[in-house]
């Protein structure tokens, strides 16, 4: 089950299982997000620079919470039932 969000960014249902939840890791890096979404390096980098992802940075990285992106991509649902 795939949100509109997860659709416009590039995310298949397929993909679901890849993204980890908050228990297991508390944020993903662009790069990490750019392979669980199947997009190029600089897509990602895009997505979380115009605010389509919540992010936050240290120094010069970003970081993408993993409970915010499940959240973003409708896969609170698939966490609880996993």
């Amino acid at each position: 089950m795939t949100g509109r969000a997860g659709r416009v960014l590039g995310m298949t249902d397929h993909t679901a299982s890849t993204v980890p939840t908050a228990a297991e890791r508390p944020w993903v890096t662009v790069a990490e997000l750019a392979a669980i979404l199947g997009v190029a390096d600089r897509t990602a980098y895009e997505a979380v620079r115009s605010g389509q992802v919540p992010a936050f940075r240290i120094g010069r990285q970003y970081r993408i919470p993993t409970a915010g992106l499940r959240a973003l991509l409708g896969l609170e649902d698939v966490a609880a039932s996993a």
